[in-house]
């Protein structure tokens, strides 16, 4: 459950990605020449997920679609395909044609490396977005030259009836996607003043990463399991998602940032294969993050209710809210009964 977003700031044209996951995955990142063509991607150990850029400028970031959750254990037949055979976004950074690109992309016969969900794609300086579902129905679109950003979570917009569409999952995707997108309107009408080279990926780190103190934490576009279990009642061996890294591909630059989310991930590797003596067109940046605490505001009471109501997470909230009442009239009852009981003994 990620967000990712498009954007064209300064003159550079950017492709972002906050990745979620259920566990802390371990990461290589692989700097390397594939076909005379020099790459830099990310390779997911524990899942084989690949995403990553090449010196031509070509990048893809993806979000699903899926509402399954995939655990692949390294024992799989699935994760050793992953592994082996690598996936569709792997093999598409080291093509240079257009029609070989597209081709690999959304031709392939085996639905196991079909493209699903939302990806942004950069490509010979267009931008595309792909919807995609697991059964290769899929909308392409170029996004237009004066569009300056789009942001894409886990909702279908023209595959309407994929991703999460009722619930808390459909507020969550709906939200993170809606606060990403303020977010960037307000970036672009003060960019000349705050976003210059020397802190861009910082800026753009905050683009995702703020703590709204009145929507749940859940529903934050950078999510900490910390915050989520101290604020939701949850138990502490809940399955909660977490925003593990944030990923920047600066189209222009040629660089490929990687910000670890320093308590929900494990360390990443980076691996040069490049020759020896080569001079990389692509530089690699690497750097730490984690959830950032300062309290702000975004959107109102009033819009947040018409939100829950319109993906039917009111009657979610009355369920827990009874169910929790029904609970501590349970638990002041069972103490009352202990209380009495000590006093009878006495």
């Amino acid at each position: 459950m990620c967000v990712i977003f498009y954007i064209n700031i300064n003159g550079q044209i950017i492709l972002a990605k906050n990745r979620d996951r259920y566990y802390k995955p371990e990461i290589k990142i692989y700097h390397e020449i594939i076909n005379g063509i020099e790459v830099v991607y990310i390779k997911d150990s524990k899942h084989g997920w690949v995403e990553g850029m090449n010196e031509m400028g070509t990048g893809i970031v993806n979000s699903t679609l899926s509402n399954e959750k995939k655990h692949l254990h390294k024992t799989s037949k699935i994760y050793k395909k992953y592994v082996f055979k690598k996936n569709v976004m792997y093999n598409a950074i080291t093509e240079t044609n257009k029609n070989s690109f597209f081709k690999e992309l959304l031709e392939n016969k085996d639905k196991l490396y079909v493209l699903e969900g939302h990806s942004l794609i950069a490509f010979n300086n267009n931008i595309y977005h792909l919807e995609n579902d697991k059964e290769n129905n899929y909308f392409l679109e170029p996004i237009a030259s004066r569009q300056k950003y789009a942001v894409f979570t886990n909702h279908g917009i023209h595959l309407k009836e994929h991703g999460y569409t009722q619930g808390i999952k459909a507020v969550s995707t709906f939200l993170r996607r809606k606060l990403v997108k303020n977010e960037l309107v307000y970036l672009l009408k003060k960019v000349n003043i705050e976003c210059n080279d020397n802190n861009l990926y910082n800026v753009l780190s905050s683009v995702f990463n703020k703590n709204y103190v009145n929507i749940d934490p859940r529903f934050h576009s950078y999510r900490d399991k910390k915050l989520i279990l101290n604020k939701i009642n949850m138990d502490n061996n809940s399955n909660v998602i977490s925003t593990t890294a944030q990923l920047f591909m600066n189209i222009t630059n040629k660089e490929f940032v990687y910000f670890k989310d320093r308590n929900n991930s494990e360390n990443v590797i980076y691996i040069n294969n490049l020759p020896k003596n080569y001079l990389p067109k692509l530089r690699v940046i690497i750097k730490d993050v984690e959830k950032n605490m300062q309290p702000v505001k975004m959107l109102n009471n009033k819009y947040l209710h018409k939100i829950y109501k319109r993906f039917n997470y009111i009657n979610e909230i009355k369920a827990n809210k009874n169910k929790t009442n029904k609970t501590n009239k349970t638990n002041k009852t069972n103490k009352t009964i202990k209380n009495k009981t000590r006093k009878n003994y006495k």
